[in-house]
C-alpha cells in the first residue's frame, strides 16, 4: 500500500470515527431527554395518585362527619330546646331542616358563599 493510500485511508477512518462520536453524542443527548421526560411523567403520575388519595380521603371524612351530624341532630335538640315552649315542635323541625341542609354542604368541595350567607339570614 502506498503512502498516499495510507493517508487517504487514515483520513477516512478519522472522518468515520468523528461521525461515530457525533452520532454517539446525539444518541446520548436523545437518551438523556427521554430519561428526563420519563422522570417528569413519573412525578406527574405520583402527584395525580396523591391528589386522588387526598380527594378520596376528604370525601370519606366528609361523609363520616355528615352522618355523625345527622345522627346527633335530634338527640342534641331534645336536650337543648325548652320542653315547655308551645312552638317546640315547629322550632325543632325548622332547626332540624336547617342543620340537615348544612350537613349536606359538607359534601361539596367548595361551598357557595351565596348559600352560606342565605342560610345565615
Amino acid at each position: 500500500m502506498s503512502t498516499r493510500n495510507k493517508k487517504t485511508l487514515m483520513k477516512i477512518l478519522k472522518k468515520s470515527e468523528s461521525h461515530i462520536n457525533e452520532e454517539s453524542l446525539n444518541i446520548n443527548k436523545q437518551l438523556s431527554e427521554i430519561h428526563e421526560d420519563i422522570k417528569k411523567v413519573m412525578a406527574y403520575s405520583k402527584k395525580l395518585r396523591f391528589d386522588d388519595i387526598i380527594k378520596i380521603s376528604v370525601q370519606e371524612y366528609s361523609e363520616v362527619l355528615r352522618k355523625h351530624i345527622l345522627e346527633h341532630i335530634e338527640s342534641g335538640l331534645e336536650q337543648k330546646i325548652a320542653l315547655k315552649c308551645p312552638a317546640n315542635k315547629k322550632c325543632t323541625y325548622l332547626i332540624i331542616d336547617f342543620l340537615q341542609d348544612n350537613a349536606e354542604l359538607i359534601l361539596r368541595n367548595q361551598s357557595d358563599n351565596f348559600l352560606i350567607s342565605k342560610k345565615r339570614n
